[in-house]
């Protein structure tokens, strides 16, 4: 399946809490062909799937958890329904946080927003929290962010300190905004490990493979997935950050 990888990238590991963003497909299911992937763990992340349209035109995000909460028992939601707000030509759906005076009811461990826009032709003006740092993805189209052009799959850095963003498109569009308070811990990722050292991963590293009930247990038909073996030296206990 083809997939974009707008974040992480060598000049930008987070936007806020965001530390993972993927576009996937648009990819045809079929018996032999789709997304069944089988029971794998995750941790320190609260992952975020949102569909484009069909059943493999999507986003997966992860969002980095703080030290408060990124030890919690494992949860999942499930909200078939989304908020909108309009804003000027444009249409956002929120997927987590507060935009243009509607909030997401989807739980957020730290101040971010995240919004799924649909773009009309023409210019419209987004409001932004100046105390968050923001991105943009194009997913569908082109578009110009404050005049500059930005094609489909690349990340728009917008920085800090703005309370509103120009975006224009000639013909429609579809775009990702990701946002949030600078995150205030070091982060250090592989594989499906968010965590703030290289003997963390280790461990639950170890641990997936002892099948310990750390990570509970999947009903699936599928084979559970296998660690890829760790970089050297990292099994040393020594730490590290992003």
């Amino acid at each position: 399946m083809p997939v974009r990888r707008a974040l992480p990238r060598r000049e930008r590991r987070t936007v806020g809490a965001w530390c993972f963003a993927d576009h996937m497909g648009p990819a045809p299911v079929t018996e032999t062909s789709g997304l069944d992937i089988g029971p794998h763990p995750h941790t320190g992340l609260q992952t975020v799937t949102w569909l484009l349209t069909g059943e493999v035109h999507g986003v997966q995000l992860w969002v980095a958890q703080p030290e408060r909460t990124r030890h919690g028992a494992a949860a999942f939601e499930h909200h078939p329904e989304l908020p909108r707000a309009e804003v000027g030509g444009a249409v956002g759906t929120v997927l987590a946080g507060s935009f243009a005076g509607a909030t997401s009811p989807t739980r957020r461990d730290s101040d971010l927003v995240g919004v799924d826009g649909a773009l009309r032709p023409g210019t419209s003006a987004w409001p932004l929290e100046p105390a968050f740092e923001y991105a943009l993805v194009v997913l569908v189209g082109q578009v110009r962010v404050q005049g500059q052009p930005v094609r489909p799959g690349r990340l728009a850095y917008l920085g800090l300190g703005r309370d509103q963003v120009e975006l224009s498109a000639d013909d429609p569009a579809r775009l990702l905004l990701l946002g949030g308070v600078p995150f205030p811990e070091p982060i250090l990722m592989w594989w499906n490990f968010v965590a703030r050292t290289r003997e963390e991963i280790a461990t639950a590293a170890r641990r997936w493979r002892a099948q310990e009930p750390r990570f509970g247990r999947v009903d699936s038909p599928l084979a559970r997935l296998r660690v890829p073996p760790l970089p050297h030296g990292w099994s040393s206990g020594s730490s590290g950050s992003r």
